[in-house]
């Protein structure tokens, strides 16, 4: 079986919260994380890059907008690691709907502080 790393930031708090791997949790791994480890995969959640454990796999949960280039380059390690693309979330980066001063855009926007 598989040896699964859970990469999370060092100040995400998903381990210290109740229920973390509840299905109502807002998160996919919450139900993914259960059920590798049903089917006799290894999860381990690592949280901060102290330890960077050896595995087969890896998932990539940076809550942030942009990932930090050392998550990036741990991640990169494994053979196979989900989000390794997602690293820069950023409206700029996956959306050309961006509204800029001086436009055409006459509508309602939400603007992210």
């Amino acid at each position: 079986m598989a040896r699964i790393v859970l990469i999370t930031h060092e100040y995400d708090r998903f381990s210290n919260r109740r229920g973390l791997f509840h299905r109502h949790n807002r998160y996919m791994f919450a139900t993914a994380v259960p059920e590798l480890r049903a089917r006799g995969h290894t999860c381990i959640v690592l949280q901060g890059l102290g330890d960077r454990p050896q595995g087969d796999a890896a998932l990539l949960h940076v809550d942030a907008t942009v990932t930090p280039q050392d998550y990036v380059d741990y991640a990169s390690s494994f053979p196979i690691c989900v989000n390794l693309r997602a690293t820069d979330i950023s409206k700029r980066k996956i959306s050309q709907a961006v509204v800029e001063p001086g436009g055409s855009w006459e509508g309602p926007v939400i603007v992210k502080s």
